[in-house]
């Protein structure tokens, strides 16, 4: 599993390696809070949010935006999941997926099992469905 530790919006630290053995997780990085894709993306995956609870998932999503912007951006939608703010890039540039810009997170899901393995990486995420076909990656490849 790569080494995530990173702040939420809920001024807490999150350590990704926590989930070992007992949860699988959906890392999911996108540009920017409050934008119309990225929106719509947390929106699909909040709306299946029991579904992936189901599937003993953990949903966590990152982006540069700051602590104070994912806890407005989860309020405006009543997000069900941790946000990492990830302002300094760290995380993004640990797993490549810094923008061209250098400034965002570029949209990308892996999708890790509870033993830490990355059983699939999205790149060039489309944001309508996404949590759907993530969900079903999942769902009939249960490990």
């Amino acid at each position: 599993m790569p080494i995530v530790v990173g702040e939420t919006q809920h001024q807490d630290k999150i350590n990704l390696s926590s989930f070992l053995g007992d949860q699988n997780v959906v890392l999911y990085f996108y540009p920017k809070d409050n934008t119309p894709g990225c929106s719509l993306e947390a929106k699909g995956f909040n709306q299946l949010i029991s579904d992936f609870e189901k599937l003993q998932t953990q949903v966590v999503g990152v982006s540069t935006d700051t602590k104070v912007s994912h806890t407005s951006f989860c309020g405006k939608y009543q997000l069900n999941f941790p946000l990492i703010a990830d302002s300094d890039l760290r995380v993004s540039k640990l797993l490549g997926v810094v923008g061209k810009n250098g400034k965002t997170a570029m949209r990308a899901t892996f999708v890790i099992d509870k033993k830490g393995v990355v059983r699939k990486i999205y790149e060039n995420v489309k944001p309508a469905g996404h949590a759907k076909e993530v969900l079903n990656f999942l769902s009939s490849n249960l490990f």
